[in-house]
């Protein structure tokens, strides 16, 4: 998610001015202010784990690496350091799937599928199912788009016959380190014509 990390320093005794605390946050300095009588400051931490449609859950670890002021004898602060869980938040990615143009009988079918992210990490493997038949192809990492060969269950013959058509579906996508497909309603027909044969 995209929210800040919220931090809380606590001291066991109150400081009697004002108190200055360093703390690194996965290498980003903070430098929180205790006021005067007081044992405890809070501040936000910038979260780097941004939103985005990848599975990427992190953890964020503050730690104390100085402590200026408050008039303290002296701060034993070598064990005060804490992680924080960063879970992902589910973001959708689409699929959508284009009929190639008009193909001759015999000929290969070849269906563009279009992905609203990139994959990342590994390519994404797209399978299509074509009357309880399946096919696949790749969409390969950082790239958005990719064709789904099609065998055509119509084969050039010597006969007249009308268009024909043939329907594909996403059945699944596998890869690509998402969080989440959005396949509903993925579908393409594509139109078979009779290839005049002498």
């Amino acid at each position: 998610g995209t929210s800040d990390i919220g931090f809380t320093v606590t001291f066991d005794n109150p400081a009697e001015t004002a108190t200055t605390i360093t703390v690194d946050v996965d290498g980003t300095e903070y430098k929180p202010v205790m006021s005067a009588n007081t044992s405890s400051v809070s501040f936000a931490a910038t979260n780097s784990n941004t939103e985005d449609a990848y599975l990427d859950a992190s953890t964020v670890t503050g730690k104390v690496t100085a402590v200026d002021g408050g008039n303290f004898e002296s701060v034993d602060f070598s064990e005060a350091s804490t992680t924080v869980n960063v879970t992902d938040t589910i973001d959708n990615t689409g699929i959508t799937l284009t009929a190639p143009a008009d193909t001759n009988e015999g000929d290969a079918l070849v269906f563009d599928v279009t992905l609203t992210n990139a994959p990342k990490n590994t390519p994404a493997t797209v399978t299509l199912d074509v009357d309880g038949k399946t096919f696949t192809g790749t969409v390969a990492v950082d790239a958005t788009t990719g064709t789904v060969t099609v065998d055509n269950p119509y084969s050039d013959d010597a006969y007249l016959q009308n268009e024909r058509k043939v329907t594909a579906t996403v059945d699944s996508v596998v890869g690509g380190n998402f969080e989440n497909i959005n396949k509903d309603s993925a579908s393409a027909e594509a139109t078979v014509i009779d290839l005049q044969t002498e």
